[in-house]
C-alpha cells in the first residue's frame, strides 16, 4: 500500500498497481464475452503473475482455466498454499477478476500477459 494525497491533501492508502497507468483497459462488463460462449480452447503460455517486491512468476494455462485455478497455482509457487483464494486479489486492465471467471471470458487477455 502507498500513501498518495487528493488535489485537497486528503490521504489514501492504495495498491502501487492503482496508482500506475496499466498499458490497457478492459472494456466494461457489457463488452466482456458471456461464460456459456466457449471459443475453441488455447494455451497461455508465459501468463506473469506480478507482485510488489518479488519476481515474476510465469504460468501456462488453458483458456478454460477459472481465475482462481491461476490464484491456486500462484499461491503453490509461492509457498502460500495455506492461503484463502478469497484474500488473494488479481488485476487486470484496471479491474477486480472474479474467482469464477473463465480466462476466455477476459477480453484482450493474451499469452504473456501480466496480472498484478
Amino acid at each position: 500500500m502507498t500513501l498518495i494525497f487528493d488535489d485537497h491533501k486528503f490521504p489514501y492508502r492504495v495498491p502501487i498497481a492503482c496508482i500506475n497507468e496499466p498499458t490497457r483497459y478492459l472494456p466494461s462488463e457489457i463488452e466482456m464475452l458471456e461464460y456459456g460462449e466457449k471459443p475453441e480452447e488455447v494455451t497461455f503460455e508465459g501468463l506473469k503473475i506480478r507482485t510488489a517486491g518479488e519476481d515474476d512468476y510465469v504460468f501456462d494455462t488453458s483458456n478454460y482455466s477459472l481465475v482462481s485455478d491461476i490464484k491456486t497455482m500462484y499461491l503453490d509457487a509461492t509457498d502460500r498454499s495455506d492461503f484463502d483464494i478469497d484474500h488473494c486479489i488479481f488485476l487486470f486492465g484496471g479491474k477486480k477478476l472474479d474467482n469464477q471467471r473463465p480466462l476466455y471470458s477476459i477480453f484482450n487477455m493474451d499469452s504473456e500477459m501480466v496480472i498484478i
